[in-house]
């Protein structure tokens, strides 16, 4: 049913919550290859279920620890071999069923609009859909984007969603004719939508790609009723420890991208760039 789809799972240091997510998406969507990227400590019992997922046809990218959030989605993408890119998290609850009929519900939306590039849901069923200005002095700014009544819309355009998405692989890749020492054919290359390498966690990489996505003049739809929940249960000392670095000012992917002020749609300061 899903044989389209790529889920990719980045995890770190949360071995609980990645082994239910895992449980949940070989029960409840039948067919999607799990692309687990994994820059956290070694157990036997995680090693022993990897090897079992990796036979069973799934794909598990080990990385040096804490390479970030960065590395592990890029290595995610490096892999994908599936029309689709279903964005998921290790504490991510796929145990109910309405998930996979919410995946389902992105995924009919991208088949019947080729003109959109991404379709997102919500997580734990919080509203996170904006609009960007880009502003000529180099602000950017979020504005709410507030649906009203979404009874008879599949889906919305919006410019930043939550990281609950299903993206097309063509996002990532791109074919073009070109003569090669094998002969004349379409040649596969990717294109320069990803994230940063160097991001550990936080730091803006979420807007930051949204942003990218929409100067590339690619669609984003958000699909009314689309929702996945986050496992309940503490995290670990450890792991909060890491986590708390995205609580960080520094936004070195808006640096990137000549961002100079990112507002957020409450009205706060999420970055500015420091004048002398």
């Amino acid at each position: 049913m899903f044989e389209r789809i790529n889920i990719g799972i980045k995890t770190i240091l949360r071995d609980a919550k990645l082994f239910r997510a895992i449980d949940g998406i070989r029960r409840n969507l039948p067919g999607a290859q799990m692309i687990i990227a994994d820059d956290g400590e070694h157990t036997e019992e995680k090693d022993g279920l990897y090897a079992e997922l990796i036979r069973e046809g799934h794909k598990v990218i080990i990385l040096p620890f804490d390479s970030g959030f960065g590395k592990k989605s890029n290595a995610i993408v490096d892999t994908l071999d599936r029309e689709f890119l279903l964005v998921g998290c290790d504490d991510f609850d796929f145990g109910s069923p309405e998930v996979a009929v919410g995946i389902q519900k992105m995924q009919t939306v991208l088949d019947r609009e080729p003109r959109l590039s991404v379709a997102s849901g919500r997580v734990n069923n919080r509203p996170y859909e904006k609009l960007l200005y880009d502003f000529e002095d180099g602000s950017v700014k979020e504005i709410e984007f507030d649906p009203g009544d979404s009874a008879g819309f599949e889906y919305h355009d919006v410019d930043l969603t939550v990281n609950y998405s299903l993206i097309r692989r063509s996002v990532f890749y791109r074919s073009h004719w070109e003569t090669d020492e094998s002969g004349p054919g379409y040649i596969e290359s990717r294109t320069n939508l990803g994230w940063d390498d160097e991001v550990k966690i936080g730091g803006g990489e979420h807007a930051a790609w949204f942003f990218d996505v929409m100067k590339a003049q690619l669609r984003v739809a958000y699909v009314p009723g689309v929702n996945i929940n986050t496992q309940l249960g503490d995290d670990s000392f450890q792991y909060n420890t890491f986590r708390r670095r995205a609580c960080r000012p520094e936004r070195e992917c808006f640096k990137k991208r000549g961002i100079k002020k990112y507002v957020m749609a409450n009205g706060q300061i999420d970055y500015e760039e420091k004048t002398q």
